[in-house]
């Protein structure tokens, strides 16, 4: 059981003390050593020093002001915690904030200058989001803080560009199911469309602007039905993908609040957390599947 171990150093081998460490301390100077370094000895690193002006004394520790970033960037001390920092290392010792500011764009993670404890929203901070959203948490962690109250609306690229695959990667399926049910819809309408140009041309269809110039002058060729369906599905495409783009996060941040909830009052949170948390792959490939390969099957069936 170690006592306060701040700015202490094992007296055997000069390594920083920890209060995850095995410490041990001699009973007659107070002398802090490593467990293992101490029973490799069998005795106190300072023995000889028993008795004399060079008996171990613990080191003062001086009170810590409140620091900010700004007024550590002036100084050879951690911004986060205050404590001084060590030469020439990346990280500090005390709290594993970053020394150096190429390493201040490090995703959330025990290296990290965003704190864990920072409030995210009522109940939530931002570890408990971290551990949810496992990838790219600190885009997560900002955009969670900005959609508050009504508010909903931002932009998710990857939501925008498949957000079928998108939402069923980040184990939202029953939005995956709906953006995929929308998707293949939108897709089964253009068949009409593509049944019109093979029984044209074959499989063998021209560029884009031969097929123009061709329709142009033989308009009697394009089912007029066909072509509105194909619009219709392009337009409901576009409209897919425009509302998963600007309000997947707010989405997003729904379904994470309520799986730290779950987590919380779970009896098995690491189980849980497992269930709810991270990501799918394989829930993307299958979103990918139904949407891109489905229609396609029907169309086989239907020529």
């Amino acid at each position: 059981m170690s006592l306060n171990l701040e700015n202490q150093k094992c007296v055997v081998c000069n390594a920083y003390l920890f209060d995850e460490d095995d410490v041990v301390y001699c009973p007659e100077c107070g002398a802090p050593h490593h467990r293992d370094c101490y029973n490799s000895l069998g005795k106190c690193g300072m023995e000889e020093f028993h008795g004399t002006a060079k008996e171990y004394k613990k080191p003062e520790v001086p009170a810590q002001p409140e620091i900010t970033e700004e007024a550590s960037s002036k100084a050879d001390i951690c911004f986060r915690c205050g404590k001084s920092k060590v030469d020439n290392a990346k990280f500090c010792p005390y709290c594993g904030a970053p020394n150096s500011e190429e390493f201040k764009n490090i995703p959330f993670g025990n290296f990290t200058i965003i704190d864990g404890k920072t409030p995210v929203d009522e109940d939530v901070v931002a570890e408990d989001v971290a551990k949810v959203v496992m990838l790219n948490p600190l885009r997560y962690i900002e955009k969670f803080k900005k959609l508050k109250g009504s508010k909903k609306a931002s932009f998710n690229w990857a939501a925008f560009l498949v957000p079928h695959g998108w939402f069923a990667y980040r184990k939202m399926y029953k939005a995956s199911i709906v953006a995929s049910a929308f998707k293949i819809v939108a897709n089964i309408l253009t068949i009409p469309f593509l049944l019109n140009l093979q029984t044209v041309f074959g499989s063998d269809l021209p560029r884009y602007a031969e097929l123009l110039n061709y329709f142009a002058n033989n308009p009697n060729e394009l089912q007029p039905m066909s072509v509105m369906l194909a619009f219709a599905g392009s337009v409901l495409t576009f409209i897919i993908h425009i509302i998963s783009g600007v309000f997947a996060d707010s989405i997003y941040k729904d379904k994470v609040f309520s799986s730290i909830k779950k987590i919380k009052a779970s009896n098995d949170p690491e189980q849980t957390l497992r269930k709810l948390g991270g990501l799918s792959t394989l829930g993307f490939l299958l979103a990918i599947f139904a949407v891109e390969i489905l229609p396609e099957l029907i169309a086989i069936f239907l020529i």
